[in-house]
């Protein structure tokens, strides 16, 4: 009997080893936290899913309080302060039992619940947040101020992070500062334009996020090199901020400061979400401004403007001149479009023209048109057209101008031009005429002032024949004795015709050359050699240079091509030339005789050379005169304007110098400088017989 008793009791035994073994195992294995309690609150027992819950392991946790309050069949929300800083939250469920030794134990079950509190959380923050950019963007769409609309954010800004400091504010455009409508300090709200608060210069955190365009978050700022002792002397020591930005362009800020709590990136997401909230009332103020503008200059115009969508051709603004021209209303117009108000275009026309202009074809589109008026009235007009592209598609904006009074002027212009182009054509010949007296007064003027020179010319040879007349009659008077007294009398008679002959020729040619160089009349330009009028000026001058001892130098390439001019005249521009460097000589000898210039060994010296330059052929006139002065130089040119004193120049000779020169496709410039002499360089272009 007693050893079926120890049988069974070593049965029972086996088993209950077996039972408590299972269950060490489930209670090992089990993904829940399980620790054992007794009655007094120490642990007893705790798997190792208590052990990572609690972060220790259980040889520290065993025979030490729990800490939590057990209740069997209670359920409740714990949150266990681990070691390592961080925080679990869990869910406890506890069963009070008993063993079999009497004792009793409570068995709390722990289950980590800390994601689902986080996602509940982080679902109660997004619905908070939601709810509030909800009802702000619902107070952006409706008619308010940026006043309001900063005041609204940075109030919603402050609830939902626990901010005692902070502002809202929008960069000025003009200035570049930062205005804040609304600004918090010590825990008082000033907004409004007559208390606003504008920051000019950009320090501190707040200063660092928009200069750097960079969302901030520091909950040390003691320890932020970036913070300023202002910043510092607020007691402020957490801080969070973004930029409000639309694209790259920096248009405000929101900013918040000193929350109970350190500020987490959630916040800072927050805050940016905030901030691009308040870009969006920045640049719905910015339209709204431009809009104002923009009407303001569309009814500063005198002219009608229409802007015109393409698709439907329908008016979408216009300004205060278009109604008024129209007879309609703005809102009349509005409800129209531009082919209600074009009765000469069919819809197609005005289509083509629009598409040339918005394809790039034309810049600009011009419409010469009537439109007709609400009455029914019609007037001629001139529209401009202009493509715009916008977010919407392509605009275009017409101008139209009301030209009745311009055709009425066209109508009485075009009568005034009849009549003006009769008077152009009579002033031309008088002014031709009078043209060619001032020529004609300028050669006599200068043929006055060579008379010396010419009478020289002709009393050589008049002279010589004055002898040989003498000649002739000493013969005469000595008859047919003068045969037998004269050695080769014949031969000696001969010669003295032949000079007498040779002398009145010379005589004929001054005077035909007077003739011709003195003529009224002009004659067409002809191929010529540029020598051929340079050697002809000196019949008439060289004997004046020679009187006065002035060396001549002429440098002629007689190979230099033709040019096209009027022989006659390019002589009368070798004339001025020589007789204002010869008046340049004396002048300049005059200042050596009296001492003026230290010049001992100085001479009169001309110089003329002709040269072939390129395409051009050139005549160089040069003289160690007095020179020009530099006050002179900027007039030499000016008709009137004369350097010599009065009576002994007319001032035209320059001035019809550089005129006949530029008539022939060529161009005179100067060199000068005073007691050294001038240069004067005349350029003609090559002439050729095929067309350029």
């Amino acid at each position: 009997m007693n050893g079926e008793l120890k049988a069974q009791l070593a049965a029972y035994e086996q088993e209950l080893a077996l039972s408590e073994h299972r269950f060490r195992t489930v209670i090992e294995k089990n993904a829940d936290g399980v620790v054992v309690v007794d009655e007094e609150g120490r642990v007893l027992f705790l798997n190792p899913a208590a052990e990572r819950l609690f972060g220790r392991d259980k040889t520290s946790l065993i025979g030490e309080m729990f800490g939590f309050p057990v209740v069997g069949g209670e359920t409740t929300e714990l949150d266990i302060f681990r070691p390592d800083n961080e925080t679990t939250i869990v869910e406890m469920r506890v069963v009070k039992t008993t063993m079999m030794d009497g004792a009793v134990v409570y068995l709390a079950s722990l289950r980590d619940i800390t994601a689902r509190k986080q996602a509940e959380d982080a679902l109660a923050w997004e619905a908070a947040i939601n709810a509030a950019i909800a009802d702000l963007a619902h107070a952006l769409v409706q008619p308010t101020t940026i006043e309001d609309i900063s005041a609204k954010i940075l109030q919603r800004a402050q609830e939902l992070t626990n901010s005692a400091f902070g502002h809202v504010g929008y960069i000025d455009p003009k200035t570049g500062y930062l205005v804040c409508p609304t600004l918090v300090r010590d825990c008082e709200i000033h907004h409004g334009s007559k208390q606003e608060v504008t920051f000019k210069t950009f320090d501190g955190l707040w200063g660092w996020v928009l200069q750097y365009r960079q969302p901030l978050l520091t909950n040390a700022l003691q320890e932020d090199p970036r913070a300023t002792d202002t910043e510092i002397g607020l007691s402020i020591h957490r801080f969070v901020s973004a930029p409000a930005l639309i694209g790259d362009q920096l248009v405000g800020q929101v900013a918040l400061a000193n929350a109970h709590r350190d500020y987490t990136p959630r916040d800072l997401q927050f805050v940016q979400r905030l901030a691009s909230l308040y870009a969006l009332a920045v640049q719905r103020m910015w339209e709204q401004d431009a809009r104002e503008r923009f009407r303001t200059a569309l009814n500063c115009s005198a002219e009608s403007i229409f802007l015109i969508d393409r698709e439907t051709m329908a008016f979408i603004d216009v300004n205060d001149t278009s109604c008024a021209s129209l007879g309609y209303t703005y809102e009349e117009l509005l409800s129209m479009g531009l082919h209600d108000v074009e009765p000469q275009y069919t819809r197609a026309a005005l289509e083509q023209v629009f598409d040339e202009i918005i394809q790039g074809e034309v810049s600009t589109g011009v419409l010469e048109t009537v439109h007709q008026r609400k009455d029914g009235s019609e007037f001629p007009v001139e529209v401009y057209l202009r493509a715009m592209n916008t977010q919407s598609g392509p605009l275009l904006i017409a101008s139209a101008r009301n030209v009745t009074e311009r055709h009425q002027m066209e109508a009485r212009l075009e009568e005034y031009t009849l009549h003006l182009e009769r008077l152009v054509v009579e002033k031309v010949h008088e002014l031709e005429e009078e043209r060619a007296k001032v020529i004609h007064t300028a050669k006599l003027a200068a043929l006055g002032e060579m008379a010396t020179g010419v009478a020289h010319e002709l009393n050589q040879p008049l002279t010589s024949m004055l002898f040989d007349a003498d000649y002739l009659k000493a013969i005469a008077h000595h008859g047919e004795a003068a045969v037998n007294v004269v050695p080769n009398f014949w031969d000696e008679l001969a010669a003295v015709g032949e000079n007498l002959a040779s002398d009145i020729n010379r005589c004929r040619r001054i005077i035909d050359h007077l003739r011709t160089f003195g003529r009224v009349f002009e004659s067409p330009p002809v191929p010529i050699n540029l020598n051929k009028p340079l050697k002809d000026s000196f019949i008439l001058i060289g004997e004046r240079l020679r009187q006065h001892d002035v060396a001549l130098e002429l440098q002629l390439d007689e190979s230099v091509p033709m040019v096209l001019a009027d022989p006659q005249r390019l002589e009368q521009v070798f004339l001025n030339l020589i007789t204002n460097a010869e008046y340049a000589l004396e002048a300049m000898a005059k200042r050596v005789a009296r001492g003026a210039v230290a010049l001992p060994d100085y001479h009169k010296r001309l110089t003329i050379a002709t040269f072939r330059d390129g395409d051009s052929v050139v005549a160089r006139v040069q003289d160690n005169g007095c020179g020009i002065s530099p006050a002179d130089q900027e007039r030499i040119f000016e008709p009137f304007f004369t350097t010599k004193p009065v009576g002994e120049g007319t001032g035209l000779g320059l001035s019809i110098t550089y005129g006949i020169v530029n008539e022939f496709g060529g161009n005179v410039t100067f060199e000068s400088a005073e007691n050294e002499g001038t240069t004067f360089i005349l350029r003609f272009p090559i002439f050729s017989e095929q067309p350029v």
